[in-house]
């Protein structure tokens, strides 16, 4: 152990240097072969010594930065993974209770070290260690040193109980304690299944007696339980994330949906109005979309709705929301934002429309849209007046030919109700 951590920091000298150094000894040789004067070479014994250490260098690199970190790297073995079933939880700051009791059980055995290892993909993982951060010379480096370099679950099992780590021991100095699954899982029906946390701890002068060694058990049971519900968190906040998705989201274009619409729309001119800001909206419906689904099919027009959206995405502001509104029509709510500069946008949307194919590669088609803008104060306080103005000036696009721009200029009309 001594001599490992004597060499640690040589070590990390070369993995800085050495590599950079090789290279320009392989560099600067080449040149001396090809370029320089023969009288003003090295000897050739000199000079082949500089290019196989560049070599050595450059190949013992990668091995070295793989062993400069606290990791065990494992071969997957097929389940498990970073998206796999029952592995254990991502990277991410370790539960303050779990924290805690590492700290009182390394207190409680005196002059001890206790470190956490959790099972992350093909590696085992040190995410914490008692009493001090875990480093290149720290005590989760020197069990990692001791870990056996098997393959996938039984080499998880084996570094519960190598005789090294004191798992057999009567009297050990070190013990190793698998946190999940407990042991009636281990031997299920399914045959033994690898941990994902194991908790190491290590007396540095004696042994651990029976009394010790019970407690480094009990602990590690409260540990699981912290761990196991920092997973169930996670999990139940990830889901709900996804939930919160799925009911705000246009599920084909990935645009927000309607009713989210609404909601920020309502938030929005709210807000407009307590600041006395302005607020455009704009329509948009894409010009004969029912062809598309009679001659090329739905599919194909699930695609144009698909890249619709992406120029919307894409062509709108970082701070504009744009929705599919229903159908083929799409709306988009800029804040601070007049009549005048919401026909800008609009009129960029429609350029890169134009620039957009859709359809198969033999029968490729541009589509446009009709566009209708209304403002807030002008033509409304309330979302409803807002969205009908809109409407009616978009239905005013469609009358005079399609694929045009119409600002809202007069009141709502009867033929706003009327299908498109």
């Amino acid at each position: 152990m001594g001599m490992m951590g004597a060499l640690a920091a040589p070590r990390r000298w070369l993995v800085a240097f050495g590599a950079p150094c090789g290279a320009l000894a392989v560099a600067w040789l080449a040149w001396r072969q090809h370029a320089a004067p023969r009288d003003g070479r090295l000897p050739t014994w000199l000079e082949l010594g500089l290019f196989l250490i560049g070599m050595a260098l450059a190949m013992l690199l990668p091995r070295w930065r793989r062993t400069s970190t606290d990791t065990l790297d494992l071969p997957n073995d097929g389940q498990g993974g970073p998206e796999g079933a029952g592995v254990g939880p991502e990277l991410s700051p370790l539960p303050q209770g779990a924290q805690s009791l590492l700290a009182i059980l390394a207190r409680a055995l005196g002059e001890a070290e206790v470190a956490l290892f959790v099972r992350q993909g093909g590696r085992l993982v040190c995410r914490a260690q008692e009493p001090k951060a875990f480093g290149a010379q720290g005590f989760g480096h020197r069990l990692l040193g001791l870990m056996p370099q098997g393959k996938g679950h039984a080499a998880m099992r084996a570094v519960a109980m190598d005789p090294r780590l004191g798992g057999r021991a009567e009297r050990p100095r070190r013990i190793a304690v698998p946190l999940y699954p407990d042991k009636d899982q281990a031997q299920g029906p399914g045959g033994p299944t690898a941990p994902w946390a194991v908790l190491f701890a290590q007396r540095r002068s004696g042994p651990l007696g029976e009394a010790d060694q019970a407690l480094v058990c009990s602990v590690a049971e409260q540990i699981a339980v912290s761990l196991q519900l920092e997973q169930a968190l996670r999990t139940a906040q990830a889901d709900r994330l996804r939930l919160e998705h799925m009911a705000t989201t246009d599920s084909l274009t990935e645009l927000a949906n309607r009713r989210h619409f609404m909601r920020i729309f309502a938030l929005q001119l709210e807000r407009a109005k307590r600041y006395k800001r302005r607020l455009s909206l704009i329509f948009l419906d894409i010009d004969h979309f029912k062809q598309v689904n009679d001659t090329y099919g739905h599919a194909t027009g699930d695609e144009v709705l698909k890249g619709v959206a992406r120029v919307l995405r894409h062509t709108a502001r970082k701070t504009d929301t744009v929705a599919r509104y229903g159908g083929e029509e799409f709306a988009i709510l800029m804040e601070e934002t007049g009549l005048s500069g919401a026909q800008r946008i609009a009129e960029r949307i429609q350029e890169a429309l134009k620039k957009q194919p859709f359809g198969p590669q033999d029968a490729l088609f541009f589509k446009t849209v009709s566009v209708g803008v209304a403002t807030f104060p002008q033509h409304g306080d309330a979302p409803e007046r807002l969205i009908a103005c809109a409407d009616e000036a978009l239905y005013q696009a469609k009358r005079n030919g399609r694929d045009q721009i119409t600002l809202y200029r007069g009141p709502v009309t009867a033929c706003s109700s009327e299908p498109r």
